[in-house]
């Protein structure tokens, strides 16, 4: 449930739909001007330009494009470094990702209202869409898309991502039963002990659960099958 005040805007700037690909990120934007000229271009179809949300200095949030519409908010890709973009080549970023501009020039960080209102937000969104998860491959500024930009700005997206993984983790299910995944290398089942991310993750497999350090996987988690061959 999201709390901050959210403001339809709407903007004729979008395509219906995703193209047939999933949401599986957010990046994030800052807006180099007030919110008033930020409706007034993205309410222009002239523009050309949209994203999905954009949280103001106050902690207000407006919505320009549906979640499940595409957006044009990060459609150019040059010399791109997200590796959710790299993972996805000739594919518009527009189609998978979810845009949030945030008020402001560039220069500074967020406003504390600010950041609890993108917090709360991108916490929301990451509940209802399961293929986004707090990291860094899932959540991005606009200039690991589009190099010569600098957009975010002074924006701390590293920060921004470990205080998320932090405020999703404390609302988890206490005490959740450790998924278990199959490796056809070791021929046996991993109970999967700890998670950091997708690519650090830590196991203890099935044949030596008496074992008292896990050991660091080498391989993504999500490529794991559930089920053994």
């Amino acid at each position: 449930m999201m709390f901050a005040t959210i403001r339809r805007s709407p903007s004729d700037n979008f395509h219906g739909g995703r193209g047939g690909h999933a949401i599986e990120g957010i990046a994030i934007h800052v807006t180099e001007g007030s919110r008033d000229s930020v409706r007034s271009w993205f309410g222009a179809k002239q523009s050309d330009v949209s994203a999905h949300y954009m949280v103001c200095t106050d902690g207000s949030r407006d919505q320009f494009v549906d979640e499940d519409d595409t957006a044009f908010h990060a459609g150019r890709v040059s010399n791109p470094t997200a590796r959710i973009v790299l993972d996805r080549p000739g594919v518009n970023p527009n189609r998978y990702l979810i845009g949030i501009e945030h008020e402001g020039t560039g220069k500074s960080e967020l406003t504390p209202k600010q950041r609890d209102s993108s917090l709360e937000l991108q916490a929301d969104i990451i509940a209802r869409r399961p293929l986004i998860k707090p990291t860094r491959y899932h959540i991005v500024g606009h200039h690991e898309i589009y190099a010569p930009k600098s957009c975010p700005g002074a924006i701390n997206v590293d920060a921004m991502v470990a205080a998320l993984a932090q405020q999703t983790s404390s609302v988890a299910v206490p005490n959740p039963r450790p998924p278990v995944v199959w490796s056809a290398s070791l021929n046996d089942w991993l109970v999967v002990t700890r998670v950091v991310d997708d690519s650090e993750w830590y196991f203890l497999p099935m044949t030596g659960l008496r074992r008292a350090a896990s050991i660091r996987a080498g391989a993504k988690l999500s490529t794991m099958p559930l089920v053994a061959p």
